[in-house]
Formats: C-alpha cells, sequence, structure tokens
C-alpha cells in the first residue's frame, strides 16, 4: 500500500513540478510583455537551496542529501528522490 502510495505521489510530483514549470513561464512572458525584466522581480534563491545546489553541482549528491535532511527533515529515501529530481533540473538548465 505504501508503495503504491508512493508511486502515485511521484506521478502527481511530477504533474505538479509541469504546471509550475509552465505558471512560470507564463509569468515570465507577461512581465516581459508588460516591459518589466523578470530579473528585478525574481527573488533570490535562498542560501540554504543555493548550499544544495552548488554540492550538486560540484558533485556531491550525498552532501546535498545531507543538506535537504537538516533543511526539510525528511527520511533518507525522500531527500534522495529530491535531490534526484534536483539534479534533473539542474541538468536540464546548464
Amino acid at each position: 500500500m505504501l508503495n503504491d502510495w508512493t508511486s502515485d505521489n511521484s506521478g502527481h510530483s511530477i504533474q505538479l513540478e509541469a504546471r509550475v514549470h509552465r505558471m512560470e513561464a507564463m509569468m515570465q512572458a507577461l512581465l516581459i510583455r508588460l516591459g518589466i525584466d523578470p530579473a528585478e522581480v525574481t527573488p533570490p534563491e535562498p542560501q540554504e537551496n543555493r548550499a544544495i545546489r552548488e554540492a550538486l553541482l560540484s558533485g556531491n549528491k550525498i552532501q546535498a542529501i545531507k543538506l535537504y535532511r537538516e533543511l526539510y527533515g525528511v527520511g533518507l529515501k525522500d531527500a534522495k528522490d529530491a535531490i534526484d529530481a534536483m539534479a534533473t533540473a539542474v541538468r536540464k538548465k546548464n
């Protein structure tokens, strides 16, 4: 039963991620159309997230998982899944 929830949750998470990405793209297009530089209104990345991203970019996935667990108080599996998703997103951006 837990595995069913996990797989369903993963699919739901992917759907939410896709929706957020579309909304961000729409917001950026709207800002540009209004003549507003999106960089001027984008909040800076939180320091904690920056440390996780930097650990990923330097190839230190274990450190990124540790930081994620400390920051969000989740278990190893949840942290690993989140870091895997972040790593995929980072690779797509670069």
